[in-house]
């Protein structure tokens, strides 16, 4: 017969074999150990028998220990050894009455009419003995080790009769009016209990109720458990690969723009400054590359006029000019002059941020002025016919740029401001900055022509003017089936008449080549950086945002790290309860199929569908 998984308590109540009421019995069996733990001594084995370590499904509070039931963490069976124990002093009686048969044949050698009756009888009282054993252990060992095995009561029972026989401790002793404790009311509760507990196979009925809970609740639940554990472990290493790539990806992209930088990329703002002072020498190089154009310009020049018929027109003056005498100053280029003394403008390195957010109130006088006027910081000076007057500028004497007032009517030496009858002041304003000496170039006049913004920007401008003229022309000579440029260059001048492809095609490669030097990428970073010093700060801060968000990748990766290793703990910590509830549950589905079969005559009893 195989009663099917779901149904075993409903089908052991259809069969009698367990009352409809078993969970209130079972409940009461729990009140009564309850209250006989009261003054119940302490001994391991009850406590691990109570604990829920031996199969039992009762979970009780003794001495602070937390209610747990058979699926708890199992420990070393005391009741098991308790019974090898008894059995091995079993066989040790019998072998010492089989010494002492021995040795009373001996005594009896030499009463040979009386060792053979005696020996008769004792043959057969021994072969009783033996049969009776065996008829025992038939009969009610496969009972006797249901109850030891999963009833603990009756172990309990057993420890309790050998505690109080032979090793029971002394009792404190009691007051002189109270009589002493009755040691016999121990083992009067837990037979109660033992008697309780197999009142109509409650115990029976709630192994089963454990079984089913656990197949049907705490296996599934332990597995969804380790499934959740193995894709957590999956998905926190695939994000950790996509840190591990996005922090190398970033590491590469900062170094790349590095590269165009022209820098390592160790301190950027250093190197950054440090590129500035190579940028002359590279200017002055592509000034010196500019000398090779010159017959370019002059076949430019001859192709203007000759189009246009504007002899006089010059075409590409800075270029013209650069090509002749290099990249000088602005100074020169300006009026035609070679400056006496250079005062190039200092390159002020941006200042570090502040640690600290501060407001400068600035430096303010304890005492008050005499007047009670503000000083707004303008001097008056005297005129030179004797008045007063304000100087806006640091001039010479009568330099212009300077702010005459003339005196009023009333000849005070106030400021006229239109409202009396007297002579009105004249304001001269020239345009803004100081006058340098002569021969000394200043400020934008002291950089050369390609370090200038304006200059650069006209050379550059030129430079695809020429390179435009010159592929047009290289199109020209190699296009024959062009009659109509043909026809035309027939009056054309002997400068445009001579060139040929091969050095038209020279000259566009040259100039090509100065384009790319002045329009590369690190060349217009290094022409910011040197005409905006924060211009190096806002590049250094964009390279570190690069460093600091692989470095965040890095830290995210390393914290991913550290819960896949908590998920693998998890892992390793549920894999080994899984297999002691799943031999729990295999232990109660034997002992469930066992006591079934011994209540039909010893059939064969299957469980279906247990698959844990």
């Amino acid at each position: 017969m195989s009663p099917a998984l779901s149904p075993v308590a409903d089908w052991l109540q259809d069969r009698r074999h367990c009352g409809r009421r078993w969970q209130a019995q079972v409940q009461r069996v729990r009140e009564r150990i309850q209250a006989a733990l009261g003054d119940m001594p302490e001994h391991p084995e009850i406590t691990e028998l109570l604990r829920g370590s031996c199969g039992c499904g009762i979970g009780i509070e003794v001495w602070g220990l937390g209610s747990e039931s058979c699926f708890g963490d199992p420990v070393e069976d005391e009741g098991g050894r308790t019974l090898l124990i008894l059995f091995i002093l079993f066989l040790l009686l019998l072998l010492f009455l089989f010494l002492l048969f021995l040795l009373f044949l001996l005594f009896l050698l030499f009463h040979f009419i009386l060792l053979f009756i005696l020996l008769f009888f004792l043959l057969v009282i021994f072969l009783i003995f033996l049969l009776f054993l065996l008829l025992f252990f038939l009969l009610f060992f496969p009972l006797l080790i249901l109850l030891i095995f999963f009833l603990p009561f009756l172990r309990i029972l057993l420890i309790l009769l050998i505690f109080l026989f032979f090793l029971h401790p002394p009792l404190p002793p009691h007051p002189p009016l109270l009589p002493p404790a009755d040691p016999s009311v121990r083992p009067q509760d837990w037979q109660e209990i033992v008697s309780l507990y197999e009142k109509e196979n409650a115990y029976l009925a709630e192994l089963s109720s454990l079984l089913w809970r656990g197949v049907s609740y705490e296996v599934p639940a332990l597995r969804r458990q380790l499934c959740q554990c193995q894709q957590a472990q999956q998905e926190l290493e695939r994000r950790q690969d996509e840190c591990q790539l996005g922090a190398a990806e970033l590491r590469e992209r900062f170094l790349g723009s590095c590269r165009q930088y022209g820098i390592a990329g160790e301190d950027v703002r250093r190197e950054l400054l440090a590129q500035v002072q190579a940028l002359p020498s590279l200017l002055s190089r592509v000034g010196d590359g500019a000398s090779a154009l010159g017959d370019a310009i002059e076949l430019y020049q001859a192709c203007v006029a000759f189009v246009c018929d504007s002899p006089g027109a010059e075409v590409l003056p800075l270029l013209r000019f650069v090509a002749t005498h290099g990249n000088c100053s602005v100074f020169r280029w300006r009026t035609g002059q070679e400056p006496l003394r250079l005062e190039r403008p200092e390159l002020q390195e941006a200042p570090e941020p502040l640690q600290q957010d501060m407001i400068d109130w600035g430096d303010f006088p304890t005492e008050p002025s005499q007047g009670g006027d503000i000083d707004w910081g303008i001097t008056v000076e005297p005129s030179p016919q004797g008045d007063d007057g304000i100087d806006w500028g640091d001039g010479e004497k009568g330099q212009e740029g300077t702010i005459t007032v003339e005196p009023s009517a009333q000849g005070d030496g106030g400021i006229d401001w239109g409202d009396g009858g007297g002579q009105e002041g004249t304001v001269t304003v020239l345009e803004a900055g100081t006058e340098a000496p002569k021969g000394i170039a200043r400020g934008s006049d002291a950089l050369t022509l390609l370090e200038n913004a304006e200059t650069r920007n006209q050379f550059i401008d030129e430079l695809m003017e020429l390179e435009l003229f010159l592929a047009q022309r290289l199109l020209e000579l190699e296009d024959e089936a062009d009659v109509v440029a043909m026809s035309q260059l027939q009056l054309a001048p002997p400068v445009l008449q001579g060139q040929s492809s091969h050095r038209v095609r020279a000259q566009l490669a040259t100039t090509r080549e100065l384009l790319g030097q002045l329009c590369s990428r690190s060349v217009q970073h290094l022409c910011m950086i040197l005409a905006s010093p924060r211009y190096v700060e806002r590049v250094t801060a964009l390279l570190r945002q690069k460093l600091l968000q692989a470095e965040l990748l890095l830290a995210k990766k390393d914290a991913l790290a550290q819960k896949r290793h908590q998920a693998l703990a998890e892992q390793v910590a549920l894999e080994p309860k899984l297999q002691q509830l799943q031999e729990k549950i295999k232990e109660l589905q034997k002992l469930i199929e066992a006591d079934i079969s011994k209540r039909y005559g010893g059939r064969p009893v299957n469980l279906m569908g247990i698959n844990v």
